[in-house]
């Protein structure tokens, strides 16, 4: 099922990504301290969801590995390794199920259709509202807040 999703921060088409188990983990892949901070703030503060977080990339997959998470949050990266994060979960059968929301520092339409294209469930907008990055999570992954 597809739904047309618009939120403040929020750009692109949503697709159901239902999740089983009542309490989702999300793992953040941010590599900046404070931003990391505000993310895992913004998502455990406003859910019951369990947010983890890597450093890095490889620091992720590692923890995809062990840490089975619902979902990944992906801070955009300047190397462009995201789109290498992304193809090696693809690969992976235990890890090619994870949905991937990359967060970029801009959004145009092009974009959009390019990050689509490659496989990622969503497109979050910096700057963001950390009060309402759980709801735009949520609204991608059709997942409830609670």
């Amino acid at each position: 099922m597809t739904s047309s999703v618009m939120t403040e921060g929020l750009i692109t088409e949503a697709e159901d990504y239902p999740c089983s188990s009542s309490a989702r983990r999300v793992l953040a892949i941010v590599s900046e301290d404070d931003l990391r901070e505000v993310i895992l703030a913004g998502i455990e503060l406003m859910t019951n969801w369990e947010a983890i977080a890597a450093r890095s990339a490889s620091e992720g997959l590692s923890l995809a590995a062990t840490a089975e998470p619902h979902a990944i949050l992906l801070n955009q990266s300047d190397d462009g390794s995201e789109v290498t994060l992304l193809e090696t979960l693809a690969a992976s059968a235990s890890l090619c199920q994870i949905p991937v929301i990359l967060m970029v520092e801009r959004v145009r339409v092009t974009d959009i259709y390019y990050y689509r294209q490659l496989g990622f469930a969503g497109i979050i907008a910096k700057p963001f509202d950390c009060v309402r990055l759980a709801e735009q999570i949520a609204a991608f992954l059709d997942w409830p807040l609670t």
